[in-house]
């Protein structure tokens, strides 16, 4: 005989097999939503990578953007030989160089500051050298037109180095917007500072 207890009728109670069933789906839902899949089933990334925000300074160790700040030669170097150089000269001349591990990219032109704090370096001329050392940075360019670099620039002081943070505003080269070659932020130590 069938106790009341063990008895189940439609709307008075359910199987033990149907509730683990539903608690599993209803496990499975949240971890979902948890981990970030959007609606369209794509995993949601994070808007801004902790290498692009702009480091956290004090007011006191700002170098405030002016010809005679800027000038020198900047440098990032990542493992495996990559990174950028930019050297702007007194007479505001301007090298930038783009190392990709066995091979550079170097653009010469001159510089100047719009606005207050953004960098223009009009570019003349570029070339490709298949090294990343000992490179010629007088001579083998070819010349460009309509072609510039302007990036916003922030300065600070930090241990002792004096670091410059650039992220690209428009990137031109022969009247075509090449915004991928720079990092949305390129964070450069001044060479012998």
């Amino acid at each position: 005989m069938i106790s009341e207890k063990e008895k189940c009728y439609p709307g008075k109670c359910m199987p033990f097999k149907k509730w683990i069933s539903i608690i599993i789906n209803l496990t499975f839902l949240l971890l979902i939503f948890a981990c970030g899949v959007s609606e369209k089933g794509e995993v949601a990334v994070e808007e801004e990578k902790d290498d692009y925000k702009p480091e956290q300074v004090i007011s006191s160790d700002v170098v405030p953007v002016n010809f005679n700040s800027i000038k020198g030669s900047w440098d990032l170097r990542y493992g495996d030989n990559y990174g950028y150089s930019f050297r702007l000269g007194n007479n505001y001349k301007a090298v930038v160089i783009l190392y990709l591990n066995s091979s550079s990219l170097i653009f010469k032109g001159v510089y100047t500051l719009e606005e207050g704090d953004n960098l223009r370096i009009n570019v003349s001329g570029m070339k490709r050298e298949e090294r990343v050392t000992g490179l010629n940075l007088t001579s083998g360019f070819v010349d460009v037109k309509s072609s510039y670099f302007i990036f916003h620039s922030r300065i600070f002081e930090r241990s002792g180095r004096t670091i410059m943070e650039l992220r690209p505003v428009q990137i031109f080269i022969d009247h075509n917007s090449s915004e991928g070659f720079f990092e949305p932020l390129v964070r450069l130590t001044r060479e012998g500072g």
